[in-house]
């Protein structure tokens, strides 16, 4: 008992500090939520609004009426066609090439013709891509050599693989709906 005497001060205290702290700490947590309530009530009241503004802007606000916006979407569907039958192309000169040392004319003409539509169909210069500097692109001329020749064409699946992948879309500009720009 003398031992529990002895002690009794310190855990008093200790008892005491204890307390003390789930008080304090139970007063934090209660201004914290009544700090949370109002960023709710704030929120709450924000999302009115913007549902509000959305009900006063037209039903597609994204994507007005706009005849320059639907030639757009029609250039850039149709490059998308242009560019899977160039890669349909491409993968059929793959296969057909045949296993002679050189290139006949004919497949050097076919791949012309494939990276002119490639590059109207993407909107790309492709000399990058092909790694062609500026200067030989105004003299070029296709690679002779199979092994060269095979690899620009499988360069060229990859170009489009990327893009099949990573597709431009066209830009949209159009005036910025009411609700858009109340979030901002």
């Amino acid at each position: 008992m003398e031992i529990v005497l002895t002690y009794l001060p310190a855990i008093l205290v200790v008892g005491l500090a204890v307390i003390l702290r789930l008080r304090r700490t139970r007063k934090e947590t209660s201004n914290q939520l009544v700090a949370l309530q109002k960023k709710v009530a704030a929120l709450e009241q924000r999302t009115a609004e913007l549902e509000q503004a959305q009900k006063q802007t037209p039903d597609n606000p994204i994507f007005p009426d706009e005849p320059e916006l639907t030639v757009r979407l029609q250039l850039f569907a149709q490059g998308q066609r242009e560019m899977a039958k160039a890669f349909d192309r491409l993968k059929a000169m793959k296969a057909e090439l045949p296993m002679d040392e050189t290139v006949h004319q004919k497949y050097v003409e076919e791949l012309d013709s494939i990276i002119i539509s490639l590059e109207r169909a993407s909107g790309r210069d492709l000399t990058r891509w092909l790694g062609i500097s500026p200067q030989e692109k105004q003299t070029r001329v296709l690679p002779r050599n199979r092994d060269l020749f095979r690899l620009e064409v499988m360069s060229l699946l990859a170009f489009c693989t990327y893009q099949s992948y990573h597709p431009q879309l066209p830009t949209i500009i159009s005036p910025t709906p009411r609700a858009f720009r109340l979030i901002h």
